[in-house]
């Protein structure tokens, strides 16, 4: 659960050190003033176009949610996330085949190994 953890925070990072831009067209100055309060931004064209271009970062672990959503949810905190993440990983996981030369060399690494030891 905490490697999930840990590659949420890393994908976090990533994103922030690609920075972002914020100009006249990114901050939409105008788009939000023709939509207005309480007005439907997913509507806009500008919207689709940034998204589109990358402008959301999809978090795995975290959420979005209203509070009362969130609440009405049980609560869930990142390690309950991870956890769902984590079982969900595991039931549909398939290792591959190794080869079976690969097979032979690990069983001989092993074997050597614990000969040593």
């Amino acid at each position: 659960e905490q490697l999930v953890v840990d590659a949420e925070i890393v994908s976090i990072c990533r994103r922030f050190l690609e920075g972002m831009t914020v100009n006249e067209e990114t901050l939409a100055l105008n788009v939000i003033a023709d939509v207005g309060p309480r007005g439907n931004f997913m509507e806009c064209s500008h919207t689709l176009d940034h998204l589109r271009a990358g402008a959301l970062w999809e978090e795995n672990l975290s959420n979005r949610f209203i509070y009362d959503t969130w609440k009405t949810n049980g609560s869930p905190d990142i390690m309950v996330q991870a956890r769902v993440k984590v079982t969900s990983i595991l039931d549909s996981h398939q290792p591959p085949i190794l080869p079976e030369d690969v097979q032979s060399d690990m069983k001989e690494i092993i074997i050597e190994f614990e000969e040593a030891h």
